[in-house]
């Protein structure tokens, strides 16, 4: 087992204080568009008829990972869901790979955001208290998914910005 915090009630009030305060921010934060030169790549050929052929099955693998990791990690929710976020991740990515623009990046970001809070949720259980940790596995997932994914591109105009939430955080 990895180190604990010296005073788990500290951290924890820390780490909320934080999570608010960059949610607090992001709202803040004026519209930051996506640059649509993003969505160009430096491999663009076709192959049997798929748009981005190498970027659209180099996602295969994840796939393949998540779908082995499901099967084995199926017991412990968190391990599950970084799985499940590393099994859609390669079909959202590959969706987006194959037509890519704003509406698709959707897909292609929104998994991910299961893998990053599910991990953020293990560093908590094991740095500073392990139900704390298990907790708050459920309320990262939801808040982050609302954050990058809907709401509050919603309402402050940005695909970009959202993505820092999970940066501050991991910075606890």
């Amino acid at each position: 087992m990895g180190p604990r915090s010296a005073n788990p009630g500290r951290a924890i009030v820390v780490f909320l204080a934080l999570m608010v305060t960059s949610l607090a921010a992001l709202l803040l934060l004026g519209p930051i568009h996506q640059d649509q030169s993003y969505h160009y790549f430096a491999d663009e050929r076709s192959f049997f008829g798929v748009q981005n052929f190498w970027n659209v099955v180099s996602n295969l693998p994840f796939i393949a990972v998540g779908a082995v990791g499901l099967r084995q990690f199926h017991r412990d929710p968190a391990v599950f869901v970084i799985f499940l976020g590393i099994f859609l991740t390669g079909i959202g990515s590959s969706y987006y790979h194959w037509d890519p623009n704003d509406r698709t990046l959707f897909w292609d970001r929104l998994p991910m955001t299961l893998c990053f809070m599910a991990i953020l949720a293990v560093i908590i259980g094991e740095r500073i208290n392990a139900r704390f940790g298990a907790t708050l596995l459920w309320p990262l997932i939801a808040t982050y998914s609302a954050c990058s994914c809907g709401t509050i591109p919603a309402i402050c105009g940005s695909t970009v910005g959202c993505s820092s939430f999970p940066a501050s955080l991991c910075c606890c």
